[in-house]
């Protein structure tokens, strides 16, 4: 392959992939207000939306490694860095692929936000709901001296006395 060719194709791919992490971040800060607002009818159009941008992020890697694989690179961050040098021994592309991984730690770190509340509210939720069955649905276990858990209590049982 062409190092020219090869260039405007990984550019075209960071120019995309740039697109999509933005519109990705900004989709998360979007979510997060929905999950802080329980508007449950937008987070399902969130989501939509955020499938939509991960479905756009995937297919711009799988490119990026059948680039690397076709210049005889492996498909891997290695590969990435020695097509990249390959290529684009300005260093031009590189800049932009750095701004690329920054935005995409920066969507992981929102994503992990939002699952944390998710989770957060969902464990609320359980817990309300296990008051109101009456502590039915608890994990109860006996303890031994040892702190090992050895049998299964009846609701209510938390401790086994033995002489």
């Amino acid at each position: 392959m062409d190092r020219t060719l090869c260039r405007e194709h990984l550019e075209q791919l960071l120019a995309t992939e740039a697109d999509a992490l933005s519109q990705l971040e900004s989709l998360l800060d979007k979510e997060h207000l929905m999950i802080t607002g329980n508007d449950i009818e937008g987070l399902e159009q969130a989501g939509t939306a955020r499938d939509a941008c991960v479905a756009i992020l995937l297919r711009v890697d799988a490119e990026r490694q059948q680039l690397c694989r076709a210049t005889g690179m492996s498909a891997d961050k290695v590969g990435l860095r020695n097509l990249l040098n390959w290529c684009d021994p300005q260093g031009s592309l590189q800049t932009r692929w750095a701004k690329s991984v920054e935005v995409t730690r920066h969507c992981r770190a929102l994503n992990d936000r939002n699952g944390a509340l998710v989770n957060s509210r969902l464990k609320r939720v359980e817990v309300m709901l296990d008051a109101m069955n009456g502590g039915q649905g608890r994990d109860e276990r006996v303890y031994s001296a040892r702190g090992n858990a050895y049998q299964q209590t009846p609701a209510g049982r938390v401790c086994n006395v033995q002489a």
